[in-house]
């Protein structure tokens, strides 16, 4: 998936926005995209694989449906990794419940945009034949 694709499956599919076409429509543009979130707010230039606070806002949206989160990093062959995990834990049983969702990469933004994507069923780093 390219980073446009990435970025535009997570405003939808993660946060629930709506995608809106800005005023560049008449010279055949598709630029620049907004988003519109549920509270009716225009989000423009979001980039949750660059900016640090718009990666924040993915972790908050995850926090609503996942009561346990992870934030790794490794070095690995004189490199730093990065990986993200989401799950929920029953206190009670002292359990995981249902799946647990994670994503590496060589930064934190795009570790928790990748882990992100799996908790809605897009797995980037599978063939785009073999994705939903």
């Amino acid at each position: 998936m390219t980073d446009k694709e990435i970025i535009e499956a997570l405003a939808t599919k993660v946060m629930g926005w709506t995608p809106t076409i800005g005023g560049l429509q008449g010279r055949g543009e598709t630029i620049p995209k907004y988003w519109r979130t549920p509270k009716e707010r225009r989000m423009s230039s979001w980039n949750p694989l660059k900016d640090p606070a718009d990666s924040k806002r993915v972790r908050e949206k995850l926090a609503e449906r996942f009561n346990e989160t992870s934030l790794c990093r490794e070095l690995f062959r004189e490199r730093w990794t990065f990986s993200f995990s989401v799950w929920n834990f029953n206190q009670a049983t002292a359990k995981r419940e249902g799946p647990a969702f994670y994503g590496t990469a060589n930064t934190e933004e795009r570790a928790v945009a990748l882990c992100a994507l799996k908790t809605v069923g897009i797995d980037t780093e599978r063939p785009a034949h073999e994705r939903q």
